[in-house]
């Protein structure tokens, strides 16, 4: 986990310092994991993404540490993507993960003002067995987590 987090570290650095924001990443000892590297790499790519895009200033916080385990010893990790950027209102966050919003018609549809990409996300994140939570206030940023059961490799 911890190359893979770091890969994606070293994708979206250049964005980071392109728009003068920190990006800090720590992962615990989580070691080597069974599970979905590639999708679990697209949802942390798209959730720092979006950070960064919606943080003029200030950080990007990743983090991944092991969660407490689950019924029958299940090990888990936790994924974090924290940011200090503008965050959003009740309203956005009701429809955050819908692929598709009515119009102003009501006859035609538009994308969600999120974007495709957190509905991917989250449908992603569900498939691997976790649910996708947000929390933002304005002007308080917006912290999205994750927890997957991921058994130990080897």
């Amino acid at each position: 986990i911890g190359e893979l987090v770091e890969d994606g570290r070293a994708i979206v650095a250049p964005l980071a310092e392109e728009r003068g924001v920190g990006l800090a990443v720590s992962v615990g000892a989580v070691g080597a994991r069974v599970g979905r590297a590639t999708a679990l790499q697209r949802v942390l790519l798209n959730l720092v993404t979006n950070a960064l895009k919606f943080t003029p200033t200030g950080t990007v916080q990743v983090d991944v540490h092991p969660a407490a385990p689950a019924e029958g010893g299940v090990e888990r990790v936790t994924f974090t993507v924290a940011d200090s950027g503008r965050g959003m209102p009740a309203a956005v966050l009701e429809q955050l993960f819908q692929t598709f919003r009515r119009g102003p018609d009501m006859r035609s549809h538009a994308f969600s003002s999120a974007g495709l990409g957190l509905a991917i996300c989250q449908k992603l994140v569900t498939a691997m067995g976790g649910e996708l939570q947000v929390q933002s206030a304005v002007g308080e940023g917006t912290r999205f987590r994750f927890t997957l059961e991921l058994p130990r490799a080897g």
